[in-house]
């Protein structure tokens, strides 16, 4: 059985971030009791998560607007790379409740 593979393509100076994200959203468990994500028509009946395959292109941005935009992306990346504390409090897919204070009547 091969898995299929899913194409993320990105401008160069944010595909770190791009791939951070990517590779652990698609490693995450799906959440339960929520129906799992279906996976694209050319992995189905497979239910494992695709392969990714990150293509970087090139941004078309002004080399001094891209310049700024790294040396924003360098100050993000680091909240976004494996073992960030983002990673750590998004272990599964499953979206936190919301918190609810009984109403004061």
């Amino acid at each position: 059985m091969h898995a299929c593979t899913t194409s993320v393509i990105n401008s160069d100076w944010h595909m770190q971030r791009t791939m951070d994200v990517f590779s652990h959203v698609f490693s995450l468990p799906p959440s339960s009791p929520s129906p799992p994500l279906l996976p694209p028509p050319s992995c189905r009946p497979h239910t494992r998560a695709p392969q990714l395959t990150f293509i970087r292109c090139a941004s078309g941005l002004d080399a001094d607007v891209e310049t700024e935009r790294l040396a924003r992306e360098t100050v993000v990346i680091p909240k976004f790379a494996p073992s960030s504390r983002w990673q750590k409090e998004t272990p599964s897919l499953e979206v936190p409740k919301p918190e609810t204070k009984p109403l004061k009547t």
